[in-house]
């Protein structure tokens, strides 16, 4: 015992007995820390869009945010970015009147970067983290639902009710995509993406132990062939054909797709940005639905489908879960996460009861 406390001693001391100093417990004798001089919106962003691999979308905004702060902050690596430069950037924007909502969104991105930053040693911690700013609910301009008079003004307009095709509709997805989107609630994207044989048959056993058939659709993630894509994993899912989609002619349209050997359901639609291909389209309908048609509520928009949707599968009774799941919405219960969701019996059986109450429906496309 005496021998190891000499030798502790003898450590800490030089032969002399003075004190022993080491630089690495004297602060004073430490070098200053190295900056880091990664660049925020080059290195920064390029090492973190390698990692995560986020949409080239994601990519874009993430970067072009980063130069705006770094703009607003003056040309600072990443070693040199501090809270009260975020806290600066947040308040220019407060003082420059731009919207709660887009604020918020502008402190993610910059949250986003600078904590992967972080993570990875190129800052002792993110300064973003926490800054923030509340959205008042208030200032959400939350889009509306098409009433009765909306959808019977839409099906009496020339493309559903005179078989017109604008040049910018492309060809029959001006019929069917809207006719789909209410009677599925689908995304729009999710729709023009479709391929003929993701609309196919499937066999499952109804309530009295009988085989049934029924015909879905089939959205499905990237795969990684040919870029198909949905907005989120709970998306991934098979949705009953609508009585009425069959009735108008649905099933024939994407038979005859198959028989001509075209890639996809609507293959006149033509890629927008980041290869979206309802991007274009959508901006058609818009000026349709707002020119033509005289819909000019501003909350009311091609998404408003959906809303609708969800509007008649509650009016109709449909059970709230199987609502979710036949829409890609993610479960709002805990319980949601357990088990393998809605068998397909249940799916047909609650699409059967989602009705349109008082609108005229078009006749069916010319073949």
């Amino acid at each position: 015992m005496v021998e190891v406390t000499r030798r502790h001693i003898g450590r800490l001391t030089n032969e002399n007995g003075t004190a022993y100093f080491d630089a690495a417990f004297d602060p004073a004798a430490q070098p200053p820390a190295p900056t880091n001089a990664a660049a925020l919106d080059t290195d920064i962003v390029d090492g973190w869009a390698a990692e995560r691999k986020p949409s080239q979308k994601a990519v874009d905004s993430c970067r072009s945010e980063t130069r705006k702060f770094l703009s607003h902050t003056g040309s600072k690596s990443v070693g040199e970015i501090t809270r009260a430069d975020v806290l600066t950037y947040k308040a220019a924007m407060i003082a420059d009147g731009q919207s709660p909502a887009n604020i918020k969104t502008r402190l993610s991105r910059l949250n986003t970067v600078l904590g992967w930053a972080a993570e990875n040693g190129h800052l002792p911690a993110n300064p973003a983290k926490g800054i923030t700013i509340k959205v008042p609910k208030k200032s959400k301009d939350k889009r509306q639902p098409f009433d009765v008079n909306d959808l019977n003004a839409i099906f009496a307009g020339p493309v559903h009710a005179n078989g017109e095709r604008p040049v910018r509709g492309r060809g029959e997805a001006s019929y069917w995509l809207p006719l789909l989107a209410l009677f599925s609630g689908a995304r729009l994207e999710e729709m023009a993406q479709l391929r003929p044989h993701d609309i196919t048959q499937q066999t499952y056993t109804d309530g009295n132990g009988q085989t049934r058939k029924s015909w879905f659709i089939k959205i499905v993630e990237v795969d990684g062939e040919d870029g198909t894509s949905v907005k989120t994993a709970g998306s991934e899912r098979l949705v009953p054909v609508h009585p009425v989609l069959e009735e108008l002619g649905f099933i024939a349209f994407v038979k005859a797709q198959q028989a001509a050997g075209h890639a996809r359901l609507f293959h006149q639609l033509k890629p927008g940005a980041y290869g979206r291909l309802g991007n274009k389209w959508g901006e058609w309908w818009s000026g349709y639905m707002r020119g033509t048609i005289g819909i000019t509520d501003k909350r009311k928009v091609f998404h408003s489908f959906r809303h609708t949707f969800k509007d008649m599968a509650r009016h109709c009774g449909l059970p709230e879960g199987v609502a979710r799941q036949i829409m890609g919405h993610s479960g709002e219960d805990v319980a949601d996460d357990y088990g393998n969701g809605y068998s397909l019996f249940q799916l047909v059986e609650g699409m059967a009861k989602v009705k349109t109450v008082g609108v005229k429906l078009p006749p069916p496309p010319a073949v």
